[in-house]
């Protein structure tokens, strides 16, 4: 979704050209509908031999080091020499006046870029804050007595911090989809050219009819994603027996894509409602009383709140949870602290109070109206993206 945006700004200057690394087709068509031209690089069959393999080293300090000294993330397991060749030459034939690049973990393409684009401008955007996501888990894992994954969590953190400070100087800009994150940023690694463009929501109502009448709980996100298998997690062991034994004709309905076998094992045992991999989240939305979001670890700015807002539902978030969105606390959802207590209260407030849960749902959907709609970031990231071009000196 993302991409597409800053492909649909990118298209609406001119001729716009997309280079996807191992593309799904949903993300594929989604491009092309914002105006780009897509190739899409199959990279299943080519993946970077050295990170395949330090991966499969034993865990361990061996592990961790090897992976901090080869400085790729994870995620840029697809980006072997002869994908980075292909990218490279996508670009010297197409010689375009800007070059948009999404994720810090794509950033080892900008050392192998021919001469010849050195005076293109670049803009990455980092979207969330990945070394401080990393740094989160290695928290996490570190508290459940697994350090071997702290460690190599914290090896990724600094890997990703390494790659944005050596490509600072080659970069017009970068962006990122929080003002907190460009703070930490800022703090962090002294990163001075970073603009906030914020995430929009997927879907917006606009009959301004009230969704949330329903009976149901809602929780909605990538099943497969460890920050929302452990808000999952949590919420099943330590809120739901509480919450059931109060409000015993309220159901759990868990949405999104690519459930983890935990994640089908905790709504077997807990009697939670999945919808795998649905084709249209709306219809739940409607059906549901709120949204929860009871995550304690994560970066970023969750797409998930400003979609409940943008349909009228009122929310229920852990702060980690709301963390990026500059949410009100006391008027645009029921926002507590990573306390099980505390995250409980929320929820008897929100569903025992109609009244007050319309209220805010009605402020939180004003909110994403005035801050997150499609159109208005696109325009205003047009904008950005021509006072790039107006500052570069490649002719």
């Amino acid at each position: 979704m993302r991409v597409g945006m800053f492909s649909e700004a990118a298209a609406s200057l001119g001729q716009a050209h997309v280079i996807v690394v191992d593309a799904r087709q949903s993300s594929r068509h989604q491009l092309e509908f914002a105006g780009a031209t897509v190739t899409a690089l199959g990279c299943s069959q080519r993946q970077d031999t050295r990170l395949r393999m330090i991966l499969e080293l034993q865990t361990g300090e061996i592990r961790a080091h090897s992976y901090l000294n080869y400085c790729r993330p994870v995620d840029s397991i697809a980006l072997s020499a002869p994908v980075i060749s292909d990218i490279v030459c996508e670009l010297a034939a197409l010689r375009p006046d800007l070059v948009i690049i999404s994720r810090a973990y794509l950033l080892p393409v900008i050392g192998a870029l021919p001469a010849e684009l050195s005076g293109v401008p670049i803009v990455v955007d980092l979207d969330d804050d990945d070394a401080g996501l990393k740094r989160d888990m290695a928290d996490y894992e570190c508290a459940e007595g697994n350090d071997d994954k702290a460690a190599f969590y914290l090896a990724e953190a600094a890997i990703y911090d390494r790659l944005i400070s050596a490509a600072m100087n080659r970069l017009a800009f970068f962006t990122c989809a929080s003002q907190k994150g460009c703070g930490d940023f800022e703090a962090r690694l002294n990163l001075q050219r970073i603009s906030y463009v914020p995430n929009v929501a997927p879907h917006v109502d606009r009959n301004n009819r009230q969704a949330g009448h329903g009976g149901d709980l809602l929780f909605v996100g990538s099943l497969n994603y460890k920050p929302n298998l452990d808000g999952l997690r949590w919420f099943a062991q330590e809120i739901w027996p509480r919450l059931s034994e109060l409000l015993p004709r309220m159901r759990v309905i868990v949405a999104g894509a690519e459930p983890a076998s935990e994640v089908r094992a905790i709504c077997r045992r807990s009697g939670f409602r999945l919808v795998a991999n649905p084709d249209d989240i709306r219809p739940l939305y409607r059906r549901a009383a709120a949204a929860i979001v009871p995550l304690r670890f994560g970066s970023g700015s969750r797409i998930k709140i400003l979609e409940a807002g943008a349909l009228g539902v009122p929310v229920i978030s852990t702060r980690k949870g709301a963390e990026g969105l500059e949410l009100d606390e006391s008027t645009d959802a029921f926002i507590s602290d990573e306390s099980a207590d505390q995250f409980v209260a929320s929820c008897v407030e929100c569903l025992s109070d109609k009244v007050e849960a319309r209220a805010r749902a009605s402020a939180l959907k004003r909110r994403v109206e005035d801050r997150h709609l499609r159109s208005s970031v696109v325009d205003r990231l047009k904008q950005y993206l021509l006072s790039v071009k107006a500052g570069s000196s490649h002719e």
